[in-house]
Formats: C-alpha cells, structure tokens, sequence
C-alpha cells in the first residue's frame, strides 16, 4: 500500500510538471474581437386579451307584501235643478219686432213667424184711410196700430199652410180683444194677413187693430183666440209658445 501512494504522487506531479511545460512552450494568439453591431430588439407586442366583464345578476327584490286600502264610500251629490233659460213668446218676455218665433201646426207644419214693421198713431190711421176711405176710426181713447207680418213656411210640412188675421188677438192694458172682438174692424189692408203657402214658400201680410192710447206696450198674441179657425189655438202652439210680439 504504501508502494502505491508513493507511485500515485509521482504521476501527479509528472502530470502537473508536463502540463505546466506545454503552457509556456507555445503561445496562444489573442482574439481581436471586432465589434459587432448587436441587431436593435424589436419588442412585439402581444395583445393581451380584455377580460370580458361577466354580468352580476340583480337580486330580485322580494315584494313586501302591502295591504290593499279600502275604498272610502263617497257620497253622490244630489243633482241640482239647472235653471231653464227664458221662455221667449209670453207676455213677460215677448218676442220683439225683427224676431221670428217657430211654431208648429197640428204637428204637420213647421213656420216661422214674427213682425216686420209696426206703426202706430197717425201713421197706422193713415194707412188705414188709404186702404179704404169708409175704415170707421178707432174708438174714443183708442188708437190703431198696424204690423207687417212676415210668414215663412218650412220645407218638408205636409199639405199647405192656411192662417189669417183670425189667428190673432191683441192685449192692451191687460185685456185681450180676439179677432171678433174688435172694437172696429179695419178692412181692406193690401196685402192681407190671409196666407196660403205649400212648404218652402213664404209671404207677408198686414194686420190692423184699436190699442188704448195710454198702453206704453200693447200686445199681439198669435194663436190665443178661440175663434181661430180650423179648431183653435191648440193647431197652432202651446200657451208657453205663444207669440207676443211688443209694440213699440
């Protein structure tokens, strides 16, 4: 053993001593190195992916459970009587000259009715003169009053229309004179209240009658005499319809 651990320790150093030799018997020529241009990097970008944002369900409120009012009981107003307009055609509220009032006959015949022009006094009595001479004059504190009246005759009526002065009757300081009640009786007005019209026609005729002198506002009613022809004033309209048309 020791015969080998002597022989091992000469070929180890014969080894280093060789190695050593082959170092310094030949030299290693340098390396220039010649500077090189090291190629820029190009950093490529990759995309990145966007996380998609995931959507967060919304909690279903849980409903509250609420009690249902119940409905209060409201009392109906009691309907209130609407007051009716102005019943035109009576003696408060007559129609005025100019208007035309719409009357029915037997339910047949629909026209209209109403006074054109008015005189009275000296002119009425003039007009009464012209039309015949031997027209007696009113009576003492009376006075004639004369109407154009204008008639029109609606289309679609059944039959003709057939009215005359006799459908008339005047009011003077309250009382009323019917067409034979006449204190005098003016005859002979051109043209005469004394109409006859198939629907669609209309026409004119004049009236004549006595007012007292001192009456501010006579009356002419259409329709109130009982001796209106062909059975009455209930042919013609109702009391509420009636006529009346103001002197003035």
């Amino acid at each position: 053993m020791l015969r080998l651990s002597k022989l091992f320790k000469s070929i180890f150093t014969t080894m280093i001593v060789i190695g050593v030799c082959l170092s310094c018997g030949k030299s290693t020529p340098e390396l220039v190195s010649s500077p090189t241009t090291n190629p820029t990097s190009t950093n490529t970008l990759i995309p990145t992916e966007t996380a998609t944002p995931t959507e967060t369900a919304t909690p279903t409120p849980i409903p509250i459970a609420t009690r249902t009012p119940r409905p209060t009981a409201t009392r109906t107003p009691k309907p209130t009587n609407t007051p009716e307009g102005p019943q035109f055609g009576t003696r408060d509220n007559p129609y005025y000259v100019g208007e035309n009032a719409v009357l029915t006959q037997e339910n047949k015949r629909t026209f209209e009715i109403g006074l054109i022009e008015v005189m009275r006094g000296g002119d009425a009595l003039d007009f009464v003169k012209k039309a015949n001479q031997f027209n007696d004059p009113p009576p003492d504190g009376m006075e004639f009053i004369v109407a154009k009246v204008f008639v029109n005759y609606h289309a679609g009526g059944e039959g003709f229309l057939d009215i005359d002065e006799q459908y008339w009757s005047i009011v003077t300081k309250g009382r009323i004179f019917g067409y034979w009640d006449k204190p005098v009786r003016p005859c002979c007005l051109e043209p005469a209240f004394d109409l006859l019209m198939f629907a669609g026609g209309e026409s004119f005729g004049y009236i004549a009658w006595p007012v007292y002198e001192d009456d501010p506002n006579p009356l002419l009613a259409f329709g109130l005499s009982s001796d209106a022809k062909k059975g009455g004033s209930t042919q013609i309209c109702g009391v509420t319809s009636t006529l009346r048309a103001r002197m003035r």
